[in-house]
């Protein structure tokens, strides 16, 4: 995951094999790398993920029988380069994630389950 870095690199938990399989393809086609991330994650720090570092925060309180949504965290892309990712994405007629962000300076501190449920928040999915 070194090369993480350099590129632009989405973050992504989707649940159906199909939808990701199409997402894969879109990314390969568009020269963008796909992460992985699970349940395995949500006590990480963002930071944490896209370093690969696998250190834990100190305390983090996760839901027992916590159900990872479907999210999407991109990483190196300007505005420019997100629309126009999301524009190739909705003609491919992929279905929709309704959680997504961007990496930021003030995110990166956050857990991956902090900032998923700051985005439901947003999106009123609570």
């Amino acid at each position: 995951m070194q090369d993480v870095y350099y590129m632009k690199t989405i973050f992504i938990h989707i649940i159906d094999q199909g939808k990701l399989n199409s997402i894969k393809e879109l990314c390969t086609k568009l020269g963008i790398q796909i992460e992985s991330i699970g349940n395995k994650d949500l006590g990480r720090s963002i930071l944490s993920i896209i370093s690969g570092d696998e250190k834990l925060p100190a305390k983090i309180d996760i839901p027992p029988m916590y159900n990872m949504p479907e999210v999407m965290i991109f990483m190196g892309f300007d505005e420019t380069e997100l629309k126009s990712f999301l524009n190739e994405y909705k003609k491919a007629g992929i279905e929709k994630v309704a959680l997504k962000a961007m990496v930021t300076p003030y995110n990166v501190v956050w857990t991956l389950y902090y900032l998923i449920e700051h985005l439901k928040e947003e999106a009123n999915m609570r």
